[in-house]
């Protein structure tokens, strides 16, 4: 009896491995976003193999800032901006919301090839919500400060 059970044992764990071997994966995922009452925080994936970025909201101000990091340089080093008091139209309590996702995108080409990840803001009074996205330094070089690049909008809110 011992010999028979050592022997299904010794059966489902090859079985196990074989198929664990051959399924295909998937990457986990995780952004994440944080908020406070006077800044939000998310994170933004850039591309496959590369270290993530960061935005902050300065929700007084209403300011995004951004830094990708780089790999190579073991340090964030291009910066990114967009003013989203004025894409809103607002300018008195302001109530901002910020999360981030993946994206497909279309290429880009050239030496700035665009992130595979976008940050979504919405603003409670104007009810509407932005899609941002931006380009990527290539192999850790940096430069001035990028501006975020409006791909696309929403109202939530009927006026």
């Amino acid at each position: 009896m011992t010999e028979r059970n050592l022997f299904w044992f010794v059966v489902g764990a090859i079985f196990g491995s074989v198929v664990i071997y051959y399924l295909p994966t998937e990457p986990a995922f995780a952004a994440t976003a944080n908020s406070g009452d006077k800044f939000s925080m998310c994170t933004v994936r850039t591309s496959v193999g590369a270290s993530e970025a960061i935005f902050v909201l300065d929700q007084v101000t209403g300011r995004l800032l951004g830094a990708q990091h780089s790999l190579q340089r073991q340090a964030f080093h291009q910066l990114y901006q967009r003013n989203l008091a004025a894409d809103f139209g607002v300018t008195d309590n302001a109530r901002y919301v910020m999360v981030s996702g993946d994206i497909q995108t279309g290429g880009g080409g050239g030496s700035a090839p665009p992130a595979q990840g976008a940050i979504y803001v919405a603003e409670l009074n104007a009810g509407v919500v932005f899609m941002y996205g931006f380009t990527m330094s290539p192999a850790g070089q940096g430069g001035p400060p990028r501006d975020l690049i409006p791909l696309a909008s929403f109202p939530f809110r009927g006026n």
